[in-house]
């Protein structure tokens, strides 16, 4: 495969897993060559095959990790990202652009994360989404004041390298991943992000957000689709090899993950 490297110190990324998040992710990359050329996409994917016609895009292997579906797995995305450029903008690949975004991105992003937040606390109780008394609890093992940390909107967000504190923060990121896995707690990743972000000591910035935010188009695709009763159960059984998978890697650290 050919890369176009692309000038900017800076890319876009996201996670492509089944044939039709691969699509969207092909549709997006021919959608950024228009509309932000030299603009490179790191895409995960478990078939990066299917995008070796695409200039823009460096696809790298990856199968699904964490959770039923795999919100936390964008943890992987940003370090392949961070590995090769200073910035990394994590966007959901069911999106479209409105517009050339080259000036949008070409911002003096701060280090750390960049993002739409909200309370973790006002936002977790408004929408009813995760149990409060599980991420309580979880904060109290990371010597968190719930009410000080931020939740941070998943569907684009940026990360900018901060001498090595990113690496931290990834590395407590997968750790809280296999902590909800365990527990089959029900909250996306904004509220690990949010902790995880909150213990490496990051503030969440919003400057120059809303800009980009404004020429991404986002689909919500994921409550479209159908799935057949056969790949539903076969999604079941590896939801449980990947509780398994996470039991045996929290035995190192039982007090953590089971006390």
């Amino acid at each position: 495969m050919t890369i176009n490297h692309s000038n900017l110190d800076c890319c876009l990324c996201g996670l492509a897993l089944g044939s039709p998040y691969r699509q969207l992710a092909r549709t997006l990359s021919q959608d950024l060559a228009e509309k932000a050329p030299n603009l490179s996409f790191v895409v995960l994917t478990d078939n990066p095959r299917e995008f070796g016609n695409l200039n823009n895009v460096i696809a790298i292997q990856h199968n699904h990790y964490f959770g039923y579906r795999p919100y936390n797995d964008k943890v992987f995305v940003l370090e392949a990202a961070l590995e090769r450029f200073s910035v990394a903008i994590q966007v959901d690949v069911d999106i479209t652009l409105t517009e050339n975004i080259l000036e949008k991105i070409n911002q003096p992003w701060p280090p750390g994360i960049t993002a739409m937040s909200q309370n973790l606390l006002e936002h977790t109780q408004k929408n009813n989404i995760g149990d409060i008394s599980s991420i309580e609890k979880l904060a109290q093992k990371l010597d968190l004041r719930l009410e000080e940390v931020r939740w941070v909107g998943e569907h684009m967000f940026i990360i900018k390298r901060d001498n090595g504190k990113e690496k931290e923060f990834f590395a407590l990121w997968k750790k809280l991943a296999y902590y909800w896995d365990i527990h089959k707690l029900g909250a996306k990743d904004g509220t690990l992000i949010g902790l995880a972000g909150a213990k490496v000591g990051w503030q969440i910035s919003f400057e120059h957000w809303q800009p980009l935010n404004q020429c991404l188009e986002h689909f919500d695709v994921h409550l479209q689709l159908k799935y057949s009763k056969l790949k539903e159960f076969l999604d079941r059984w590896s939801y449980r090899s990947r509780i398994v998978r996470a039991h045996f890697f929290a035995l190192a650290q039982s007090e953590f993950y089971y006390k």
